[in-house]
C-alpha cells in the first residue's frame, strides 16, 4: 500500500505542470497574442516619417512581458535592464541614445509607455492600473565596459499601491518605443539607423513593498532572467550573429543599478 501510495505520489509529480518563469520582448505584438503574432525580429522603418504635418509622432515598439518564478504579494516596483549591440565597430550615431539620438522634437527618441493593446496583447495582463508610473528610459554606451559597439539600456516602473502577482501568469510590463526622427533617412541628422543590431532584455527586478522591513536574503528583490514564452532577445533587421549570447545579464544588486542612473 505504502509503495502505491508512493508510486502515485511521484507520477502525480511528474504531471503536474512547471512553473514557467522569463522575461520577453518582441515585435509586431506581445508573446501571447495570436493574431498578429509576435515576431523576433523589429522591422524597423528608418525612413518613417512620423509627423509630416506637426502632430503628435507616432513611435515603432517592442513589446515587454514577464512570468515570475513564484507569487508576489505586494509588487510596487519593476526595474528592467537590457541590453544592445550592434553590428558595426562602434555605435553609429542614430544609436547612441546618450548622445546624438537623445531628443526627437523635443521628446526622447526612446521611451516606454505603460498601455496595454486590446488587440496585440491578448493574453498578456496587466497590472501596473492608472496609477503607474515609468520613469524615464536610461542608456549608457559601453556599460561597464562590454565594448564600443554595445549600450545598457535601464528602465524603473512603479506604483503607488502595492499588487499581488501570481505565478503562471504572463505579465504585460511596458512597451519600449523608438522614434525614427533622427535617423538620416528620416532627415534627420544621426547616420547608421539602419546598421543591424540585437537587444537583449537581460533582466527584471521585482520590487515588494514588505522588502524593507525583513531581514536576510527575503529583503533582496526577486530577480527574473532568461527567456519566458517565446525570447528575450529582438532583432533589428538581420540582427548581430550570436548577439543573443553576446550581451549576458550581469548580477547586480537593485542599489547598484539605481545609483548608475540618480
Amino acid at each position: 500500500m505504502k509503495k502505491t501510495l508512493l508510486l502515485c505520489c511521484a507520477l502525480l509529480a511528474l504531471a503536474a505542470p512547471a512553473a514557467f518563469a522569463g522575461l520577453d520582448i518582441t515585435a509586431v505584438a506581445c508573446n501571447s497574442n495570436t493574431s498578429p503574432v509576435s515576431s523576433p525580429t523589429f522591422a524597423f522603418d528608418c525612413a518613417f516619417v512620423n509627423n509630416p504635418n506637426g502632430g503628435a509622432m507616432v513611435p515603432q515598439t517592442l513589446f515587454c512581458c514577464f512570468q515570475l518564478p513564484a507569487t508576489e504579494d505586494s509588487v510596487v516596483a519593476v526595474d528592467s535592464a537590457l541590453d544592445l549591440i550592434v553590428g558595426a565597430a562602434s555605435l553609429p550615431a542614430w544609436w547612441q541614445f546618450d548622445g546624438c539620438n537623445t531628443q526627437a522634437g523635443g521628446v526622447p527618441s526612446v521611451y516606454a509607455d505603460l498601455i496595454r493593446s486590446t488587440t496585440l496583447c491578448v493574453g498578456a495582463t496587466a497590472f501596473w492600473g492608472p496609477t503607474g508610473s515609468a520613469g524615464p528610459t536610461g542608456f549608457a554606451s559601453n556599460f561597464n565596459g562590454h565594448g564600443p559597439n554595445t549600450g545598457h539600456f535601464f528602465e524603473s516602473i512603479s506604483r503607488p499601491t502595492p499588487v499581488k502577482l501570481n505565478v503562471t501568469t504572463n505579465y504585460f510590463n511596458f512597451n519600449l518605443n523608438f522614434l525614427a526622427d533622427n535617423a538620416t533617412e528620416s532627415g534627420g541628422t544621426c547616420a547608421g539607423c539602419n546598421t543591424p543590431a540585437t537587444l537583449v532584455y537581460n533582466s527584471a527586478l521585482i520590487l515588494n513593498s514588505r522588502a524593507a522591513s525583513r531581514i536576510g536574503p527575503e529583503s533582496n528583490p526577486t530577480q527574473v532572467s532568461g527567456p519566458g514564452l517565446k525570447s528575450n532577445c529582438v532583432n533589428f533587421g538581420n540582427g548581430v550573429p550570436n548577439g543573443c549570447s553576446v550581451t549576458p545579464a550581469k548580477n547586480k544588486t537593485w542599489g547598484q543599478l539605481k545609483s548608475l542612473y540618480r
